[in-house]
């Protein structure tokens, strides 16, 4: 396969065995024997290469000395470029720039051959990028390097203002944060620190890189304030809070400018505040608000509401000291926000707040808003039980403005419906709240939903009927159906140790489900209640399960003497008629 033991031989350094294959005339070594062997820096076997004639190194473009050159091989480059065939225009010295190898950059600058601005200068561009002071020196000294050039894929792009992406070498280490290439650039006459409408201070305040931004400040061609002052709010949306201090000391700093939301189509003033706020960076958000021009209820005091909604207590406690800032706003989202992600102290600090009420309606739209007294109130409450959020409970059950039964004890329904075990505890325990509504429907959802925990609670209130009748399709024994149909063994074996659960109502329906649905052990625990009888409903119990190729609950029924094990065969289901259907 192409002399691949040759090619294996010269990429791992064996050189006695690359001996002996190029002492063998069958093997030709003309492939990519002389690649892999630059790649990696084998120096011996390279030179054996070249000293056969059937090797040309130039061969796939050149590639020996550009892998060479990227890998840092110092005396494999200087072998090549002493090769007539070998040309090292390409793309070696952009390669050696980037991976930062000094001393194969001075020997290929050296030779007449290369031109270290191909590539609309990519060679500086990315020793700019990554650190590499030392050949930006070297490239800028050549007088074919252009540091301002721009990137050839922006240019082919935008070629109608192409002058706005020059001087991509300055602006990759602005934004990679290689300050000593900054000053180095910004020595140059050639460079402007302003272009891409000033993309190196965005870039720079974006990834904190503070002496970057120091020295762009102090370069009276940098404008700071450029795209409604994006950098001063995009370091405050990634906490850079050094930077934001030295924008905030630039006059021409605006902190309260907007931001433009693309996908909304929407701007949104003092962003600056509101991305801290958001994030939780405490430090900044102090900064700002002692700052007169940063309005902290700005865009319907969206600050408290994002910092309460993740949970920044250090930022609630500065926001909702400023007499500025209405944490009631919007129909109360402070706290319904922290309510449903359960962030009980910021609850509890909201609660404090006398312009906070926690039974405002839902602002889902006020031509919905019922105007029944508690209809749709407590949002906040429910919310919390609706996720499960048993601190923010227990606070909000402290306070008397809540109504733990508003929307027809809607927290516990939905908390017994979703398994929050804890919560459905600290509501029962309300006198106020009724786990009996809607005909039980709390232990008909937990029973479906397969919600152990919550079914024995519920079981242990006496005023909880698990024999209640469904309230959509008013079948009696709701609890047990849908826990058989749907396979909850546990909770099956709990509501049958109740008196009140009869498993044999509607013609049997929880076994025939069970069978139907596969659920064996299920079946097994229904089957030894006295009450249930296998065969009802013209058997239908095991000609659903043989319909289906419940293997295992066909054995299971057809072992009881009450069920007609002629109906487990499916053809035998087949050829007969019946009256009864599930």
């Amino acid at each position: 396969h192409n002399n691949s033991a040759i090619q294996y031989a010269s990429k791992n350094g064996h050189t006695e065995i690359v001996k002996m294959l190029l002492a063998d005339s069958r093997v030709d070594p003309s492939y990519n024997a002389i690649r892999f062997a630059s790649e990696y820096g084998h120096t011996e076997i390279v030179r054996m290469l070249l000293e056969d004639s059937r090797v040309n190194p130039s061969r796939h473009n050149n590639s020996a000395i550009q892998y060479a050159s990227k890998n840092g091989h110092t005396e494999i480059v200087k072998m090549l470029l002493a090769d007539p065939r070998v040309d090292p225009s390409n793309n070696a010295i952009r390669f050696a720039s980037e991976y930062g190898h000094i001393e194969i950059v001075k020997m290929l600058l050296a030779d007449p051959r290369v031109d270290p601005s191909t590539n609309s200068n990519y060679a500086i561009q990315y020793a700019s990028k990554n650190g590499h002071t030392e050949i930006v020196k070297m490239l800028l000294s050549d007088p074919r390097v252009n540091p301002s050039d721009s990137d050839p894929r922006d240019e082919h792009c935008y070629q109608k203002v192409a002058r706005w992406y020059r001087d991509v070498a300055f602006r990759l280490a602005c934004r990679h944060g290689q300050t000593a290439v900054v000053k180095v650039l910004l020595a140059d006459s050639r460079i402007d620190p302003s272009s891409g409408y000033n993309e190196a201070i965005e870039n720079a305040s974006e990834y904190g890189h503070t002496e970057v931004v120091k020295m762009l400040l102090a370069d009276p061609r940098v404008d700071p304030s450029v795209r409604n002052n994006y950098p001063i709010w995009i370091a405050s949306k990634n906490g850079h809070v050094e930077i934001v201090k030295m924008l905030l000391a630039d006059l021409r700093v605006n902190p309260s400018d907007s931001y433009y939301d693309y996908n909304f189509q929407k701007s949104y003033d003092n962003a600056a505040i509101i991305f801290a706020s958001q994030n939780g960076y405490a430090a900044i958000v102090q900064i700002l608000l002692a700052d007169t021009r940063v309005d902290p209820s700005a865009v319907d005091n969206c600050a408290v509401i994002k910092a309460s909604e993740n949970g920044h207590v250090d930022v609630v406690v500065m926001l909702l000291a400023d007499s500025r800032v209405d944490p009631s706003a919007c129909d109360n989202e402070a706290i319904k926000c922290a309510s449903i992600k359960g962030h009980a102290e910021i609850v509890k600090m909201l609660l404090a707040d006398a312009r906070v009420a926690p039974r405002d309606l839902n602002y889902v739209n006020n031509s919905q808003k019922r105007k029944r007294s508690g209809w749709c109130g407590n949002v906040a409450f429910r919310l919390a039980c609706r996720n499960g959020k048993a601190a923010v409970v227990q606070e909000l059950l402290a306070d008397s403005r809540i109504d733990p039964s508003s929307d027809y004890n809607e927290a516990i329904k939905t908390a017994s419906e979703y398994g929050h075990s804890e919560v459905v505890k600290l509501l029962l325990a309300d006198p106020r709240v009724n786990p009996c509504v809607c005909r039980n429907y709390a232990i008909q959802v937990a029973s479906k939903y397969g919600h152990a925990a919550v079914v024995k609670i519920l079981l242990e209130d006496s005023r909880v009927n698990p024999g209640a009748c469904a309230s959509d399709w008013y079948q009696e024994n709701a609890a047990i159906i849908y826990a058989s149909e749907y396979g909850h063994k546990e909770v099956v074996e709990m509501l049958l140790g109740d008196d009140r659960v009869d498993p044999s109502v509607g013609d049997n329906y929880a076994i025939r489900k069970a069978s139907e649905n596969g659920h064996a052990e299920v079946v097994k625990m229904l089957l030894a209640h006295s009450r249930v009888d296998p065969s009802a409903c013209e058997n239908a119990a095991i000609r659903y399960a043989a319909s289906n190729y419940h293997t295992e609950i066909v054995k299971m029924l057809s072992a009881d003497s009450r069920v007609d094990s002629r109906f487990g065969d499916v053809f035998y289901i087949s050829n007969r008629p019946t009256n009864c259907h599930m």
